[in-house]
């Protein structure tokens, strides 16, 4: 990046930083919408909310609806894994989402007693994508890869009955040896 390139950066954000917050709104919500269409992803704009639904694939021919808002409060991105457990499985759910939670650094799984759902979010604060617009497509692809994660793990949980101790602990391994 040249000098001037740097020097207009600076000053966007400077510019973009001395908006009052409903504005910062405004751009981030716009910066949220150019970029999904720039990707051509299947997405619904919801503009009085500032929400965006997509849908992407989380297993083999099977898509998810996930969810991007952007309020004062910053870029919130959730996504259903699961809906309709049986509720013999409550327990093992929440404790499955606890080890989740333990592990995580982006996000948090949140189990929905009244409606039997297990759901993935995470939330950046506003500024962040404010100051920096590439951190939206973080966010998101950051969010997506974690929901695969959670799936696969939720799956192993609800149809193969997999103790979520063992689940979480091949998950690790897994991370670990990618790692390696």
């Amino acid at each position: 990046m040249g000098e001037i390139e740097k020097i207009k950066t600076y000053f966007k954000k400077c510019y973009r930083i001395a908006l009052n917050s409903e504005k910062q709104e405004l751009i981030v919500w716009e910066d949220l919408k150019k970029l999904h269409d720039s990707n051509n992803w299947r997405s619904g704009f919801f503009e009085k909310d500032k929400m965006i639904e997509s849908r992407f694939e989380i297993a083999e021919e099977l898509y998810q609806k996930y969810f991007h808002n952007i309020s004062n409060e910053g870029l919130k991105s959730s996504v259903c894994i699961f809906s309709n457990f049986d509720n013999e499985f409550a327990s093992d759910c929440f404790i499955l989402a606890s080890h989740f939670n333990n592990c995580l650094f982006d996000g948090k799984v949140v189990i929905h007693v009244n409606k039997n759902w297990v759901e993935y979010e995470m939330m950046t604060a506003l500024i962040t994508p404010l100051l920096n617009p590439i951190e939206l497509e973080k966010q998101i692809s950051i969010h997506y890869h974690i929901s695969l994660d959670v799936y696969q793990s939720f799956q192993r949980l609800l149809f193969e009955q997999e103790a979520p101790a063992i689940i979480i602990a091949d998950l690790i391994a897994s991370k670990n040896k990618d790692k390696s």
